[in-house]
């Protein structure tokens, strides 16, 4: 309720201040300098002229108790019976308690489910929707309770009508203190404040709160009731003085109970601010109450409020959540964080300009629709990036890092889809288009007239084309690769002279990892050829080496057993597309059979399933009977020409005689 109206009209019997002419320009050079005089004189001019009413409102200190003696006196009297009254309002406010307090009790099991388990984040959200459904029952209660109890509710000079206005606006005013400090649930609480100092904090705002509401609910109700304007202004310095004092001690130990991460530093900035917010805000208040113009300090109180609520609002989004709700988490605080920007624009914009009078309201209005069009468009485009991003962050899972110590040495993560691959290229240019369309249709929105724009645009991209040759080479060359889906994210490729898996695409140059750690950045310009390991399928081709001797038809028939029995694993099973089998003989050579085998895997593990394969195969020779070749030369018989008792020596330790033969032990043999 503003004190302007009332104030004015019981200001007759005030002597009217002196008019102020403005000083002439001392300057008046081309430079400007005389503009700068006319405003130090103007701002001279504005304090002489508050000096002048300070002093005349000071005077008036005496009067108050007499005056507001008189007007309180007669507010009551406005509802009848003044201890009737009291008795109603009185009642009207214990009810209106004993429902809150059942209401809170009878759903304390909804409003405390799931807390135990919830984040900070839900648990916050959930408590702020409580205590937003509580102050709604309370102000129904009050105002069906007061239409009630009090006889002459429509009457706006009435004592407890007043009264129950300004103690229902208070108990409002307290759910922020309850969001920030939190005293019973710290795990909630959006300040970093210790135990010990949240109480004293809470008690101390609820003071400031108090105060606040005091003057603006008292002053305008007994100047109603005959209290003189100087009076009630001289009054209403008092309370300035006594609201800010109380607001200073309450960010001041506010400031010392913070705890980590705030330093002693960051106490101190937080104090200072919020001193110098606190002491602004007073002595604005306190320039309207003398000036009796209120304007200034609605709109510098509503701006600091609106704020005040936005920034406490994108703190409880930000709070810790679950690793299943992050992403989701950012998402939701990016969105509201443009569109409060917005709405703060526009808001705090309608208050300094359209309610103050500085803008007449048919500009105001014109100006505010076009920004509003033209931030609906911004919004809507951030809202596309935003959204699209999220998209390609959980369902295609581009922002996956390949970890080497979380897989086997040589297994080879499955590589991303194609429209994965492709996206990270695509979302910045989707990203630069919708920027474009919606910069464009804003200023459009605005008044601005956007073609010369285009065509400065069209000049410009021309001439940067034209310096950028080989940026424009590499970008046209990973459009086609991407095209022709050479590689993916993920896969296992070859250029030629660099190799490694395929970590990360942009939009000039594509990133590998090297299997023993390095990064390659390649621009696409300088891609010759590809060789892809990681595509569709791999065939591995081992060789074996066994016994002369051996059973071609037993080592064929083994080596089929182990291939059936490796596709019927559960784990082997999904890896291979063809089993393993004998190729059969690929060389003969003195002392052993080379034989081939061959198995189709996905390209996956294929190293993995070779070595199963090995050891599946050398355990199923061992029970089969097939023995694998040896290094041995066996000397058929008897002893040969030349053979000297220095060579029998060698053949029977093992060792290699002087002519470079060796010859195995006995027990090799």
């Amino acid at each position: 309720m503003s004190t302007a109206a009332p104030l004015a009209q019981h200001g007759a019997s005030a002597p009217a201040p002196t008019p102020l002419v403005p000083a002439p320009a001392l300057n008046t050079s081309p430079m400007g300098m005389g503009m700068s005089d006319e405003w130090w004189s103007s701002i001279d001019d504005a304090l002489r002229q508050f000096l002048h009413e300070l002093a005349f409102v000071l005077s008036a200190a005496p009067e108050i108790p007499s005056q507001a003696a008189n007007a309180l006196h007669s507010a009551l009297m406005m509802d009848g019976d003044p201890v009737r009254a009291f008795l109603a309002a009185l009642s009207a406010l214990l009810a209106s308690t004993i429902i809150i307090i059942g209401f809170r009790y009878a759903t304390r099991r909804i409003r405390m489910r799931g807390l135990d388990a919830a984040s900070s984040q839900a648990g916050a959200i959930q408590l702020l929707a409580w205590g937003i459904v509580d102050r709604i029952v309370f102000i129904a209660a009050v105002v069906m309770l007061g239409r009630i109890a009090i006889e002459n509710w429509g009457n706006d000079a009435g004592f407890t009508k007043v009264i129950l206005r300004g103690f229902v606006v208070w108990y409002g005013l307290m759910l922020f203190p309850r969001i920030l400090f939190r005293p019973d649930l710290p795990r909630f609480r959006i300040v970093p404040l210790s135990s010990a100092a949240v109480r004293p904090v809470s008690r101390l705002f609820g003071l400031v709160f108090a105060l606040g509401m005091l003057g603006p609910t008292l002053l305008p109700l007994m100047v109603k009731n005959g209290m003189l304007a100087e009076a009630a202004r001289c009054l209403g310095l008092f309370f300035a003085v006594a609201v800010t004092a109380a607001g200073l001690v309450a960010v001041r130990t506010l400031a010392r109970g913070l705890m980590e991460p705030v330093n002693q530093t960051g106490r101190d900035i937080v104090a200072g601010i919020a001193s110098f917010a606190v002491i602004a805000l007073g002595l604005t208040w306190a320039w309207s109450i003398v000036m009796a113009e209120f304007h200034i300090f609605w709109a510098l109180l509503s701006s600091v409020g609106i704020l005040s609520t936005l920034v406490i609002l994108d703190v409880l989004l930000g709070l810790e959540t679950t690793e299943a709700r992050r992403q989701q988490a950012c998402l939701f605080r990016g969105i509201y964080r443009f569109a409060a920007g917005i709405i703060a624009a526009l808001w705090v914009g309608h208050i300094w300009f359209a309610a103050t009078g500085a803008v007449p309201w048919a500009q105001w209005r014109s100006v505010s629709l076009a920004i509003m069009s033209g931030g609906a468009t911004l919004f809507i485009g951030y809202l596309i990036w935003q959204v699209t991003n999220f998209w390609a962050e959980s369902a295609l899972g581009m922002n996956r890092i390949i970890d080497p110590t979380q897989a086997d040495d040589d297994e080879l993560q499955a590589p991303a889809s194609r429209l994965a691959t492709f996206f990270p290229m695509a979302r910045v240019l989707i990203g630069f288009t919708i920027l474009l369309i919606a910069v464009m249709v804003a200023l459009s929105d605005l008044g601005v007239n956007v073609a010369p724009l285009l065509a400065g645009a069209g000049v410009f991209g021309l001439a940067i084309s034209f310096g950028s040759q080989s940026l424009i080479k590499d970008i046209l060359s990973g459009v086609f690769f991407m095209a022709d889906d050479a590689f993916r994210v993920g896969e296992y490729i070859d250029t030629g002279r660099l190799k490694g898996t395929v970590e990360r695409i942009s939009l000039r140059s594509l990133r590998l990892r090297h299997q023993n750690g390095q990064v390659h950045t390649i621009p696409y310009g300088q891609l010759q050829s590809i060789t892809n390991f990681s595509r569709d399928w791999a065939t591995m081709k081992f060789t074996l080496r066994i016994d002369p001797s051996s059973d071609l038809e037993l080592v064929r028939k083994t080596v089929k057993k182990v291939g059936l029995a490796m596709m019927e694993d559960p784990e082997l099973g999904k890896e291979l597309l063809q089993p393993v089998k004998l190729q059969g003989v690929q060389e003969i050579q003195d002392n052993a059979l080379v034989i081939r085998v061959k198995f189709t895997a996905r390209p996956n593990k294929p190293t993995w399933v070779q070595r199963e394969a090995l050891k599946r195969i050398i355990f199923a020779f061992r029970e089969n009977g097939i023995k694998f070749a040896a290094n041995a030369v066996t000397i058929a018989g008897g002893v040969q020409a030349g053979f000297t008792p220095e060579m029998a020596a060698a053949a029977s330790t093992g060792i290699t005689t002087s002519a470079g033969a060796r010859f195995p032990t006995a027990a090799a043999q």
